[in-house]
């Protein structure tokens, strides 16, 4: 699915959320995987707006995520250490930035 915004920059993040949130309805999805915040504000209302769109759960600062049949089980830090924290679908998952080590593959590898 591709949205096309004409000015971004007159939307504010509820309204964002709204568009998001239309979105990811429309394609039936039930789990949405995010990143923590938006580059330009860094609010890190995204997520967390998204789901309170869709009214679903939302686990926000993920580092490590796994899944079955159940749901899904993710850690993220607090304030006393790591935490586990379990959720369902449907749900928002919004990752920490060092949690995504993509790496590019060098040309040798193509």
């Amino acid at each position: 699915m591709h949205i096309v915004v004409d000015d971004l920059s007159a939307l504010d993040s509820n309204q964002i959320a709204t568009i998001l949130a239309a979105a990811v309805e429309k394609s039936g999805a039930s789990v949405v995987f995010c990143g923590k915040q938006a580059a330009d504000t860094n609010a890190g209302s995204t997520g967390p707006g998204v789901a309170e769109k869709m009214g679903a759960g939302c686990v926000t600062m993920v580092s490590e995520l796994t899944g079955d049949s159940s749901g899904f089980m993710a850690l993220r830090p607090s304030s006393s250490g790591m935490e586990r924290v379990s959720v369902s679908a449907p749900c928002v998952i919004a990752f920490e930035k060092w949690a995504l080590n993509f790496v590019a593959p060098t040309s040798r590898a193509l």
